[in-house]
C-alpha cells in the first residue's frame, strides 16, 4: 500500500483488499467508520469516529487491520488508532530521511530551497513561506527538510508540523468536543508552524476564519510560518480573500519539473543508491524524453530495476525505449491546441464556445480539464498559451485542471483510455 497514495486512495485500497480476502472479513463493519488522518511510510494514523467505538475496537481488530494494510504491499506501515476521546493536539512527526542534503538542486527549485535554507537557520526571514507545486515535485520534502534542521539546530524550538487534512481534522473534532480553546492554544504556542498541502482548507469556510485569526497572532509574535500547496493562494478556490493575502504576507514561491539536466543528476544518484547502473545514454535517453515530477523517475528506475532482477533483462536503452513509449510520452511540436481541443469536443458532444466558456458546469469543465492536461503533456505550448486558448484562463488554472486530471486518471481506467485514445489517434 503505498504511501504516496491520497487519503481516499489509502481507504480505497483497504476496502479491496478487505473484498478480496474472507480472512480480513471482520474488518467490514469497521471500514466506514475508521478515516484515514495521516500516512506515510513509517505510520498509518486511522481516527474512530465515534467515541462509542472504542471499547469495541480490540487489539485483535486492530492487528488484523494491520495485516490487511501490509497485504500485498512493500511497505509495511505500522497501523495507529486515535481513539475518539477528549480533544488532544500533537505535531505529526518530520520524516527524518529528508534533509536538505539529499534534495536536488536545479533551476527549477533552487529559490525555494534557499529560502527554506534560510528560515531553518533565521526563523521569520520571510513570513509566511509558501511553496506551491505540481503533485510529487519536492514539497513536502522541503517542508520536512526545514523541520529536521530546526529541530537540529534550535532544540527548544517548539515546532508543529501538521498536513492540513490532520489540521482540519482535529479542528472538527476539537468543535465536536467543545474544546476550541485548547485547540487554538496548541496552535498559537508553537514557535514554527508548518502546514503542508493547504490547498485542502478551501474546503473549510469556518476553519478559515479561526486560522485568519491564529496567523495573525503567530505572526505577530514573529513565529515562523511555511506552507505548501498545490496552488498559489489568489489561485486556490474558495479561499477568502482576506486569508489568500497573508499568505502573500511573505515569499511566495513556485517550484517546476526538473530541467533535462536535473533529470540526469537524479537519474544517476538514485540508480546508485539503489545499487544498479544505467548506462549513460540510456540516462540520456531518459532525461529527454520525460517531463514529469521526479516521482515520475522514480517509478520508472523501479520497473528497470524490477525487469533486471526479475526478469534478468540488461538495463540498457533498448529497455528504457520499450519502457517509456516513447512516441507516446514525448510532447510533440506537431500536436497543436486545435488538436486537443476537436478531439475533445468530439468525445463529450460539446461545442468550441462552451470550451472556451466562462461556466463552471461540470459537463463542461471537465472536458475543459482533461484538454488542458493534454495540451500539457502532448502538444510544445506553454501554460500561458494553453490557457489563452481554452477561454483566457490563467496558468496556475491550466495546473490545476491537469493536476485533477493526473490525480483522477490513478483510479479511472475509462479516463486513461481516452487518453490512450488521443495519443493513438494523434501518433497514426
Amino acid at each position: 500500500m503505498s504511501s504516496n497514495l491520497p487519503d481516499a486512495g489509502v481507504s480505497l485500497k483497504l476496502k479491496s483488499v478487505v473484498s478480496e480476502s474472507s480472512r480480513f472479513k471482520p474488518l467490514s463493519p469497521w471500514l466506514n467508520r475508521l478515516s484515514v488522518v495521516s500516512h506515510n511510510d513509517e505510520s498509518i494514523t486511522f481516527s474512530l469516529l465515534d467515541s462509542s467505538l472504542n471499547d469495541l475496537f480490540t487489539e485483535d481488530i486492530k492487528n488484523l487491520l494491520q495485516e490487511a494494510v501490509h497485504h500485498n504491499s512493500e511497505k509495511k506501515p505500522f497501523v495507529k488508532i486515535d481513539l475518539f476521546s477528549t480533544y488532544s493536539l500533537k505535531s505529526q512527526e518530520p520524516n527524518s530521511a529528508l534533509h536538505f542534503d539529499n534534495l536536488y538542486v536545479g533551476g527549477s527549485n533552487k529559490l525555494a530551497i534557499a529560502a527554506a535554507k534560510e528560515v531553518s537557520v533565521n526563523p521569520g526571514t520571510y513570513n509566511p513561506l509558501f511553496i506551491h507545486a505540481g503533485i510529487g515535485i519536492g514539497k513536502t520534502h522541503i517542508l520536512n527538510a526545514i523541520a529536521n534542521k530546526i529541530q537540529e539546530t534550535s532544540p527548544d524550538k517548539n515546532i508543529l508540523f501538521l498536513s492540513a487534512k490532520y489540521y482540519l481534522h482535529n479542528f472538527m473534532r476539537a468543535v465536536e468536543c467543545n474544546n476550541l480553546a485548547k485547540f487554538r492554544d496548541t496552535i498559537l504556542s508553537s514557535d514554527i508552524l508548518i502546514i503542508d498541502d493547504f490547498h485542502h482548507f478551501a474546503e473549510h469556510k469556518s476553519c478559515q476564519m479561526e486560522f485568519i485569526n491564529i496567523f495573525n497572532q503567530l505572526h505577530n509574535k514573529n513565529a515562523q510560518l511555511v506552507f505548501s500547496s498545490l496552488l498559489e493562494p489568489s489561485s486556490i478556490p474558495f479561499l477568502s480573500n482576506e486569508l489568500a493575502s497573508r499568505l502573500q504576507w511573505g515569499l511566495v514561491v513556485e517550484m517546476d519539473n526538473p530541467s533535462a539536466n536535473m533529470r540526469k543528476s537524479i537519474i544517476k544518484s538514485k540508480s546508485e543508491q539503489a545499487g544498479f547502473e544505467v548506462p549513460e545514454n540510456a540516462i540520456e535517453f531518459i532525461a529527454n524524453n520525460t517531463f514529469g515530477p521526479v516521482r515520475e523517475l522514480e517509478g520508472l528506475l523501479n520497473s528497470l530495476r524490477s525487469r533486471a532482477v526479475l526478469l534478468n533483462e540488461n538495463i540498457d536503452i533498448s529497455l528504457v525505449q520499450k519502457l517509456l513509449k516513447t512516441s507516446s510520452r514525448r510532447p510533440s511540436s506537431t500536436i497543436t491546441l486545435e488538436q486537443v481541443e476537436k478531439f475533445i469536443c468530439a468525445h463529450f458532444s460539446i461545442s468550441h464556445e462552451d470550451m472556451v466558456s466562462k461556466t463552471r458546469m461540470r459537463s463542461i469543465a471537465f472536458p475543459r480539464q482533461v484538454a488542458m492536461f493534454l495540451a500539457q503533456t502532448m502538444t510544445s505550448a506553454s501554460l500561458e498559451e494553453i490557457g489563452r486558448h481554452f477561454g483566457g484562463r490563467d496558468h496556475s488554472t491550466v495546473k490545476h485542471g491537469a493536476e485533477k486530471v493526473r490525480e483522477q486518471m490513478k483510479n479511472d481506467s475509462t479516463l486513461r483510455a481516452l487518453v490512450a485514445d488521443f495519443r493513438k489517434t494523434v501518433n497514426k
